[in-house]
């Protein structure tokens, strides 16, 4: 069945439902932040689609629309609670035998129980990818090692930061305390490491120093007084400073040559987010960002 949509230039009728799906399409797998195959690494495009859901979370007053608006530590703590539920209820043998020993971790470990939480969490997503159908004590007892944990984390969040650092040193932790178990259960039975102080070394070497600066600094929102003088700038169009300026140009190869136009999309989406109902300002995300023209 085809579904034709009328543009009218309002939300309204528009299901919710269909509003989530849309939403759902311009996020990663895991629900965290927004693609960057499809946005690229621009924070101004990022920050214009995180303003257009905020807007629209106000206008339909839907609190979870308002978490896929967000990266880091407000959409991570939605995504990790439902993730949660889910491991809690699944009949997945890999996945009950993971937290049946997490459980017996925790009776005598120091590691925090969030940390132990988020480390779990990426633990399972990494085994369940890589050795599909095993279980943890299959897994630790072949000596078959194909993508570390380190590159596990790594192509998902597309660098080595301090978050991959930390959970490989957790996982780690973990791994071993399970291996320990295992091995009092089964003196006999030859365990292999998943995760060697040579890649731990490794990945601490690679990730950002302890003192390193960051390579940009968050800006101050832009004030709602100048919203209009935005607008009016923005309304120029190809003749005004967007297409002058040259920083919305594209190129396009046009019998063999490559040629420059003006395209007004990121123009019409910095002006859009001037119109939505919501204050733009500096939010304690992974990435903080502000609205800049």
């Amino acid at each position: 069945m085809k579904v034709q949509w009328q543009v009218t230039g309002s939300v309204d009728g528009v299901p919710l439902e269909f509003i989530h799906a849309v939403v759902e399409t311009y996020r990663t797998d895991d629900g965290l932040r927004w693609r960057t195959d499809v946005f690229g690494k621009s924070e101004v495009v990022l920050q214009c689609a995180k303003n257009i859901v905020t807007g629209l979370s106000k206008i339909y007053d839907d609190p979870t629309l308002l978490v896929k608006a967000s990266v880091g530590r407000r959409a991570s703590s939605a995504v990790k609670t439902r993730l949660w539920t889910q491991l809690e209820q699944s009949n997945d043998p890999l996945v009950k035998e993971v937290l049946s020993r997490r459980d017996l971790l925790l009776q005598s470990s120091r590691i925090a129980p969030d940390k132990a939480a988020q480390a779990t969490l990426d633990l399972l997503s990494w085994l369940q990818s890589t050795y599909p159908g095993m279980s943890l004590r299959e897994i630790l007892s072949s000596r078959l090692r194909t993508v570390s944990f380190t590159d596990f984390l790594k192509d998902r969040i597309g660098s080595i930061t301090s978050y991959v650092v930390a959970q490989v040193i957790y996982v780690k932790r973990m791994l071993d305390e399970f291996a320990n178990q295992i091995s009092d259960e089964s003196p006999a039975l030859m365990l292999y490491t998943l995760l060697s102080d040579a890649e731990i070394a490794l990945t601490k070497a690679s990730g950002p120093g302890p003192n390193k600066k960051p390579s940009s600094v968050g800006s101050r929102p832009l004030p709602v007084k100048l919203f209009q003088i935005v607008r009016e700038i923005l309304g120029e169009g190809e003749q005004g400073w967007p297409g002058q300026s040259g920083h919305f140009n594209v190129e396009l190869t046009i019998d063999g040559k490559i040629a420059q136009f003006y395209c007004p999309v990121i123009p019409t989406l910095l002006e859009c987010a001037t119109y939505l109902p919501l204050r733009i300002g500096r939010e304690r995300d992974e990435h903080p960002t502000a609205f800049v023209c």
